[in-house]
């Protein structure tokens, strides 16, 4: 009887050593602390480890933390004052041991979701063909305190990804972060499209829309009763109330189906209501002459957004996650909800100013006349480009920026990535390069592509595009 359970014990045990040395021989224990903005796997590891614990916060409060877990149980509101600094309510200074306050549009007072103590972030770095292990602690539908591991293997193609909830609204009240795949060879990525930089903990932009409550409230109303009020969104709307009358773009099809109340980039940006003093912006740092690689992830829920850097021009290198053959010369590059795209830019404005990056929806006013042109309903968020030469700027220095956006004409027009319709009207001389027109820079794998005969258990996603009141393209 003995040795036939040290016989059935055997199994086990080799079970449980080898599970061990798989996921513990060159594994990389990544620091991901509480506050953290970005964190990066060793390049030379076979297999990375993050922690994420999601929790329910307030935003404009501060939480103390040990730097593994937050105790949001011990806030302190705060807010930002005349001068831009964020200051508690009773005068209590903080230091180490709290998490940022989560000022967003520098107006909403408002639950939301975090991830390690902040949204979105944190950025998450891992190189291609690397194993990557996630440990999520408190992520509905677990239980309260529970863990679930995620492992997965980073497989080609590398690129700009994210990570976000699939629960109702989770990603629009702040659960989402960037999730960047080095490629294995960044060396000859870096020559073939002649750049100097790709920092994805420095230069990665998330850009999400925002609302005064959490998204599923503002979005239930418009579903549920089939028109929205926007005099009344927490209460009854009075007899006779004026409908919201959803937006469109300049082809006129319909955009906002709710109204646009602010946008973030980075989880920073301002409500048209607040003095820009007020606010607190993304900033992103570069030296002049360099060329630096910048990843745009879409993780807005309702909004496409019109992406611009003021007095800079760039060029696109990559379309979710795919690289492509360069588009030179861009001016705008419009990314809606779940796209991704990379793109170089060269510093080569003047190092002592600061400049714009501006992300303003493509809702128009089509009841002008004589138009188009329409003019746009300036829905936007602003986030700040500065040079290594002058200091970050701080919200002082918002009022002395005066960096201006594309000029379109004629003679010169802008090239816009991306637009959701083929071609805008000649009045706006811009040029509209489709996705359609999009070129990869290698040719896809025949190993990579779709069966014609695929087996029952494959799925296919197809995605769809309507144009000319017909099916333009349908690509797989």
């Amino acid at each position: 009887m003995h040795s036939a359970q040290a016989e059935m014990k055997l199994p086990l045990l080799l079970l449980h050593v080898f599970i061990t040395s798989v996921y513990t021989t060159g594994l990389h224990r990544v620091p991901c602390g509480i506050g953290a903005a970005s964190c990066s796997c060793s390049n030379t590891a076979s297999s990375c480890k993050f922690d994420l614990q999601i929790s329910a916060l307030q935003t404009f409060t501060r939480y103390s933390t040990n730097g593994t877990d937050i105790h949001d149980l011990d806030g302190s509101l705060h807010y930002i004052d005349e001068n831009g600094r964020i200051v508690s309510y009773d005068g209590t200074q903080f230091s180490n041991g709290f998490t940022e306050a989560g000022t967003v549009d520098g107006k909403t007072y408002r639950p939301f979701i975090a991830v390690n103590g902040r949204s979105p972030r944190p950025t998450l770095i891992v190189t291609e063909n690397q194993r990557v292990i996630v440990n999520v602690k408190n992520k509905c539908p677990l239980t309260s305190g529970g863990v679930f591991r995620y492992i997965f293997k980073a497989h080609a193609p590398s690129g700009t990804f994210w990570y976000h909830s699939h629960v109702e609204g989770q990603r629009g009240d702040g659960l989402l972060g960037a999730l960047i795949v080095r490629e294995k060879n960044a060396e000859s990525t870096e020559v073939t499209y002649d750049y100097d930089y790709d920092r994805p903990d420095l230069h990665t932009l998330v850009l999400q829309d925002w609302w005064q409550q959490p998204f599923m409230d503002v979005l239930s109303v418009k579903h549920s009763a089939g028109v929205y009020f926007p005099s009344a969104v927490s209460e009854l709307p009075a007899i006779g109330s004026n409908k919201y009358t959803t937006t469109v773009l300049p082809d006129h099809s319909e955009h906002g189906i709710i109204p646009f109340y602010s946008a973030l980039i980075n989880g920073r940006g301002k409500h048209r209501g607040v003095p820009i003093r007020k606010s607190r912006l993304a900033t992103f740092k570069v030296d002049e002459k360099k060329r630096y690689r910048f990843r745009v992830i879409g993780g807005q829920m309702l909004f496409g957004f019109q992406l611009s850097v003021d007095n800079h021009k760039f060029t696109v290198i990559s379309s979710d996650g795919f690289l492509i053959q360069p588009i030179r010369e861009v001016d705008y590059l419009i990314v809606y909800p779940g796209e991704r795209y990379d793109f170089i830019l060269t510093a080569n404005g003047n190092p002592a100013k600061y400049y714009w990056i501006r992300a303003e929806t493509l809702e128009v006013n089509v009841t002008r006349p004589n138009a188009p042109p329409y003019p746009s309903l300036r829905n936007s968020v602003k986030a700040v480009l500065y040079y290594s030469s002058s200091r970050e700027p701080s919200s002082s220095d918002y009022l002395t920026i005066h960096s201006t956006m594309p000029s379109c004409t004629t003679s010169s027009p802008c090239v816009a990535v991306n637009c959701p319709f083929r071609r805008f009207h000649k009045s706006y001389n811009t040029k509209c390069v489709n996705v359609m027109d999009f070129q990869l820079l290698n040719p896809t794998p025949r190993e990579s592509l779709p069966s014609s005969e695929p087996s029952p258990n494959q799925e296919y996603s197809l995605t769809l595009a309507i144009l000319d009141a017909k099916v333009s393209y349908l690509t797989i």
